[in-house]
């Protein structure tokens, strides 16, 4: 599943190269906080600050979360960024945060995989929707650039087999989710700019294409941001 995943994404890059994009890749920690990962990536914009064309973020999962903290706590380091398009985005967190943070805490946090540092919990509690929401009344008007949302919402033959149980458990609430996050979690609560698309195909990695009719000038189609960089985390 995530070879599929990875494999789009090179694609992409492919495709963005081809039209004169310049293409950066940059992953966070899986099992970081959104603090731990906002300096990541402050980092990362500090090491490609002498090219000074802006920058449209793309930002998968927990990422959005991550990236969303770092333009808030280092906004120097934030200024290129001329837009963010969240794909399956954990804008306002997921019931699953409070329903298995134990579980995790005690069992997923500590256990060793590869490539991917051990957790402590913490990252979980930064997807708790008490805490999103506290998040967006604080900072909210903080992100004055443009967020477009790209909402994950498979038929239910068509979830991934990682995440069945939880897509059942969430489709309790609503069953237009994608074993994650819920179709609504998935739109950032206060935005400048906002364009949601949904298509509901293939697997749960299977995102829709943009769709901004009302703002045709957007990071789809425009030429001067000539700089595409997606940020992944994912929980």
């Amino acid at each position: 599943m995530l070879r599929d995943f990875c494999a789009t994404v090179r694609r992409c890059q492919a495709e963005l190269k081809s039209q004169g994009f310049a293409v950066d890749y940059f992953q966070v920690a899986g099992r970081g906080s959104s603090a731990q990962n906002a300096v990541r990536l402050a980092e990362h914009f500090r090491a490609t600050a002498s090219d000074a064309r802006p920058i449209i973020v793309f930002a998968y999962s927990k990422g959005l979360v991550d990236l969303l903290e770092f333009m808030v706590r280092y906004p120097d380091e934030a200024r290129q960024i001329a837009a963010v398009v969240a794909v399956a985005g954990a804008a306002n967190g997921s019931p699953l945060a409070d329903q298995m943070h134990a579980v995790y805490r005690a069992v997923g946090a500590p256990f060793p995989l590869p490539n991917c540092a051990p957790g402590t919990g913490v990252e979980l509690i930064d997807l708790q929707p008490d805490v999103r929401i506290a998040w967006w009344q604080q900072h909210g008007e903080s992100i004055t650039v443009p967020v477009f949302a790209l909402v994950a919402a498979p038929e239910p033959d068509r979830v991934s087999p990682a995440t069945r149980a939880t897509y059942r458990q969430l489709a309790k609430v609503d069953a237009r989710n994608d074993g994650k996050l819920l179709w609504q979690d998935q739109i950032p609560r206060a935005v400048t700019c906002s364009a949601t698309s949904t298509r509901i195909t293939g697997r749960s990695r299977c995102r829709s294409p943009p769709v901004c009719r009302k703002h045709p000038s957007c990071f789809a189609t425009r030429r001067r941001a000539r700089r595409w960089s997606p940020v992944r985390s994912t929980w």
